[in-house]
């Protein structure tokens, strides 16, 4: 899945769609910026000890899952609408 997503988007879709709309340069600066995020994330993660990583990947893949499934429904999340919006606003 992670090579699809690499491949179709990242090398073969990203260039053509923004040769067309932005040009070449825009490019360039999106991939620089995409190598940078991963040289300090990864700089970060070597020195951040973490955790429990199975129970943060199960937690981020379910809510990530409840995200999905809820806006397929065209709901917002459950419970959060109360949450995020203001008292009297209607929602909820």
């Amino acid at each position: 899945m992670i090579n699809l997503v690499q491949t179709g988007t990242w090398q073969i879709l990203g260039p053509a769609l923004t040769e067309r709309t932005a040009g070449r340069a825009v490019w360039g600066l999106v991939l620089s910026a995409r190598g940078v995020g991963l040289l300090v994330s990864g700089a970060v993660l070597y020195r951040l000890a973490v955790g429990r990583l199975l129970a943060w990947g199960l937690a981020a893949g379910a809510l990530g899952r409840c995200r999905c499934w809820c806006s397929a429904r065209g709901g917002t999340r459950p419970g959060w609408s109360r949450v995020a919006s203001p008292p009297g606003s209607g929602s909820a």
